[in-house]
């Protein structure tokens, strides 16, 4: 190797064997308070009174003094030149032991605070995060909407999910078969719906990561014959005891309703690759504007009467079962005709912040009057029926 290192430790005599440890050098311990160098004085010779420790001096391979090798005079060659020099500074190793321990302590203040900083830096960014994990999983408002197949929910739904504190899916149960099911399996498929919700899926319209940062409020759309009519009290008392709101959609004008069913219907059929139930361009929209439907009085009536007693039955069971402050009815002409003050009273009833908020989707029966959506031959027939039912208020926009 580069260096020869050799290090003679001369037997102490019996007097020194007596004496305390630290007069056997004349210098604070060698093995604890020094890294284990050789002790020389820079010419080779180790100095020293004696029965103290000698070494042979580090050289290079030239012979030249190791640079390892502490320079003459300073501390660890600074020592008396014999016994009774030490006995007039007994407390000069003590002195050098605390300056020693002062310096180490200090060394360990500075790498605590070193980890500290770094722990801190290291954790800055994911502070909030690390903060709301202590906390718990985030908690969520919750709603539910009940309504019909085109009722308009789909338009409902999509102005809600425009408000920032609101993730609302569509039509999450539309699959689940609830045959032979009882309400607390059902209130696992309504359950994990929510969940689903927040980890950002929904049937119709996934939620964007953004969005879900800002979204408070979960909500979905049910349709009667996907529970609501089946559990009736058990379901709504369920969802009273998750402090879960109920908002019901209803479409007055059942004539319309009808043709929105009938018109979708016809182009599925007709136009199976092409068909867009809920239209967001021209071309879409006139595609649906432009079908007619059939008028047969018979098949009509069938329709308004099946929807409309269900519209009465689920209002019985929603007004019988469900606490008033928990429950808010809304209604299709009115949400379209005036969203802004709809939308306001619906906000203040989930407890979110009151904001303006417009949908993607486009409006397919505007500016044209009912009879035009039906086939000539069948408009004169079914005018007459109505005259004398109980929807006869819808020919005022005949």
């Amino acid at each position: 190797t580069p260096l020869l290192r050799s290090a003679h430790l001369h037997r102490p005599s019996r007097e020194q064997k007596d004496m305390p440890r630290r007069n056997l050098t004349g210098q604070h311990h060698f093995e604890e308070n020094e890294e284990h160098k050789p002790f020389c004085n820079g010419t080779g010779n180790g100095s020293g009174s004696s029965g103290t420790m000698h070494s042979q001096m580090e050289v290079e391979e030239d012979g030249s003094p190791s640079k390892l090798c502490p320079k003459p005079g300073n501390a660890i060659n600074r020592h008396s030149s014999d016994q009774t020099d030490h006995d007039h500074r007994p407390y000069a190793n003590a002195g050098l032991f605390f300056k020693s321990a002062v310096s180490s302590y200090k060394k360990r203040v500075v790498m605590a605070a070193l980890v500290v900083l770094s722990v801190f830096f290291t954790g800055f960014k994911a502070g909030e995060k690390t903060a709301t994990q202590a906390a718990g999983p985030k908690k969520y408002e919750k709603f539910i909407i009940f309504a019909q197949q085109r009722s308009g929910s789909k338009f409902l739904t999509s102005l809600m999910n425009n408000h920032p504190s609101i993730s609302c899916g569509n039509e999450e149960l539309l699959h689940l078969n609830i045959t032979g099911i009882d309400v607390d399996m059902y209130m696992k498929m309504v359950t994990g719906t929510y969940t689903q919700l927040v980890e950002g899926h929904s049937l119709h319209s996934p939620t964007s990561t953004t969005h879900l940062e800002t979204v408070t409020h979960l909500g979905f759309k049910v349709m009667y014959d996907q529970g609501l009519l089946l559990f009736e009290k058990e379901l709504l008392a369920k969802l009273d005891e998750l402090g879960i709101k109920v908002i019901h959609l209803v479409r007055r004008n059942k004539v319309l309703q009808y043709v929105s069913y009938a018109a979708n219907k016809k182009d599925r059929l007709e136009n199976a690759a092409g068909h867009v139930p809920h239209p967001t361009t021209e071309a879409e929209i006139k595609a649906l504007a432009e079908i007619k439907v059939p008028g047969d009085p018979r098949q009509v009536f069938k329709f308004l009467e099946k929807k409309n007693g269900e519209v009465t039955e689920a209002s019985n069971i929603l007004t019988k079962y469900v606490d008033q402050p928990m429950l808010s009815v809304v209604n299709y002409e009115d949400l379209s005709a005036n969203t802004d003050a709809e939308t306001a009273r619906l906000f203040e009833f989930l407890g979110v912040p009151v904001r303006k908020v417009r949908t993607e989707l486009a409006k397919i029966h505007k500016d044209k009057k009912i009879h035009e959506y039906f086939e000539e031959e069948d408009q004169d027939r079914l005018r007459d029926a109505l005259k004398e039912s109980e929807f006869a208020w819808i020919l005022d926009n005949w």
